[in-house]
């Protein structure tokens, strides 16, 4: 009990000294006691009782520090999504010392399915950070301390905060309202990580480390200028330029004074996607060039001059590319069994064509793609085997009711593969609208953890990066994919015996042979190659 006492009264000695020095501007040691010796005392003095008035055994300087210090809530990582166990910091929007606000933003995590921004459940300051960006934190482990004002405390907020209770906000998914399109968003197949994994450039990667967290409040209210001091825009506009890869400077702003908008971005990607070249009914736009590639440029340059340099180095997985990590060691284990066969489409492309220009579109441009999907939609109606997955018992099948068409995307943070919801009611118009949305969203890293999940077959357009054939492999817990190859033109025979150019579309199945047979597969892959060959039967179908 004495040891106890003479630790409080040191403490409140040392707190004293340390306020008193500190009122001199060149005591910069003490002015660091000054802030430190608080707290040491509160967490010494803190109890239950700090916020029931003073105790008669405690002096009225004691029950001060108790009642500030013993209102400092730690705030965890809520539960983000099922079975995420951790998730990487993408950057902060506080620091310490900030004013926040309940639902102000406070950081920006990713887990393995999606980017998630993460609000303050309480009203105060921030007094202590525990991670730093792009560290990995375990869900329930505390992110920010949060010293609760008197307003907040008045109203009872000082309740601790559950982790399970999921705090993140997912950012809205609304569809551009102009045309659309994402730079590097390029279909490609789980079985092609090497052109998924596409990475950022050196410039890309320089800028995100380079950029600072910012605070809430100066994010949604300070405008400020530009990389070339012209621009105007708020920081977190900055960031999803960043990551998409746009120069502000060619974006239109909307807001007062020509400011740029978050909105004013999306629509300048929706538009930029809609005006690259498609190729086999995708939309392509170059990849970024990937680390190896940079390596080898680089590695070409020093050989000029006469110098040698071995590159070598290390990155961390993260986000969507550690998830493939894991997806495609689980399809290690999926006995595979694969079909491939030539699609025409001459017919297709006419329609295609004529329906290029459709109001009914909303700006999204049409490619092959749209009629791609929704044509599997029909022929899984007829097919419903290859819109199921194996129950995890191994037992029994659960058999789909909806169309979650997955479409895989490589894009500069790695594969993801978006799906578009209830195809089987959705037009073509509609499919195509979506796919943009999709696309726009996957280039700047904001796809929602719904557009990445409950994926119930999927679509890889590997054509537009290169290749006819491949040998893709299953998206678990789905038991199908279609790989499609580039289109390209070959000699045709025609019944008379005429050799005539004919355009074709390679189409390479994979399939988890544990449910799906070559025969089943078969059947079904020319149900879908008469709706798409024969676009007029595609019409008799839908509804």
């Amino acid at each position: 009990m004495r040891q106890a006492v003479q630790t409080v009264v040191n403490a409140q000695w040392a707190l004293l000294a340390a306020r008193t020095f500190s009122q001199s501007a060149s005591c910069v040691m003490w002015q660091g006691a000054a802030r430190e010796a608080p707290k040491q005392l509160g967490l010494a003095l803190a109890r239950p009782i700090a916020n029931t008035g003073p105790h008669p055994c405690v002096t009225p300087f004691q029950w001060a520090l108790r009642r500030s210090y013993a209102n400092v809530v730690p705030f965890p990582l809520a539960q983000t999504g099922e079975g995420i166990e951790e998730c990487e910091l993408v950057q902060w929007f506080v620091k310490e010392g900030d004013h926040v606000r309940e639902f102000d933003r406070l950081c920006e995590v990713q887990s393995d399915k999606a980017t998630i921004e993460i609000t303050s459940r309480y009203t105060g300051l921030i007094s202590k950070l525990h991670h730093a960006k792009g560290a990995i934190v375990k869900v329930g482990a505390t992110l920010v301390d949060i010293q609760l004002t008197a307003e907040a405390q008045g109203s009872g907020s000082a309740e601790q905060p559950n982790p399970k209770q999921s705090t993140p906000t997912t950012p809205p998914d609304t569809p551009p309202s102009g045309p659309a399109s994402p730079p590097p968003v390029t279909a490609a197949g789980p079985s092609m990580p090497a052109a998924a994994a596409a990475a950022p450039t050196a410039a890309t990667t320089a800028s995100a480390t380079a950029s600072a967290p910012v605070s809430a409040t100066a994010s949604a209210t300070t405008a400020t200028s530009a990389d070339s001091g012209a621009v105007l825009t708020s920081p977190a506009v900055r960031r999803i330029a960043r990551e998409a890869g746009v120069e502000l400077s060619k974006v239109s702003g909307s807001g007062p004074g020509g400011r740029i908008t978050r909105e004013d971005v999306e629509r300048y990607i929706s538009q930029a996607a809609a005006s690259l070249p498609h190729v086999g009914g995708a939309a392509r736009a170059a990849p970024p060039p990937s680390p190896a590639a940079v390596a080898a440029a680089g590695a070409a340059a020093a050989c000029a001059e006469g110098q040698v340099q071995a590159v070598a180095g290390r990155m961390a997985l993260r986000g969507f590319r550690r998830a493939m990590v894991k997806s495609m060691t689980a399809v290690a284990t999926i006995p595979h069994f694969h079909y491939m066969d030539d699609i025409g489409v001459d017919a297709l492309t006419q329609v295609r064509k004529a329906l290029a220009a459709d109001p009914s579109l909303g700006g999204a441009k049409l490619t092959l793609l749209p009629f791609v999907i929704k044509a599997m939609s029909v022929a899984l109606s007829q097919h419903p085997l290859l819109n199921s997955s194996l129950a995890p018992s191994g037992e029994e099948l659960l058999l789909h009711p909806h169309h979650h068409i997955g479409v895989a995307m490589a894009t500069p943070h790695g594969l993801v593969v978006p799906n578009i919801k209830h195809v089987e009611r959705r037009s073509v118009g509609e499919v195509a609208r979506e796919l943009m949305r999709l696309q726009g969203a996957a280039a700047s890293n904001k796809l929602s953890t719904a557009d990445i999940t409950g994926g119930t077959i999927t679509v890889s357009n590997i054509g537009t990066i290169g290749g006819i054939y491949a040998a893709p492999l299953v998206n678990p817990p789905e038991v199908a994919i279609v790989a499609l190859g580039r289109s390209r033109q070959v000699p045709s025979f025609t019944p008379d015996g005429r050799v005539v150019p004919r355009t074709v579309l390679a189409a390479s199945w994979g399939a988890d042979h544990r449910v799906v047979d070559g025969a089943a597969l078969a059947e079904f892959s020319n149900t879908w190659k008469a709706l798409l060959e024969e676009p007029s039967k595609l019409l008799m179908c839908l509804r």
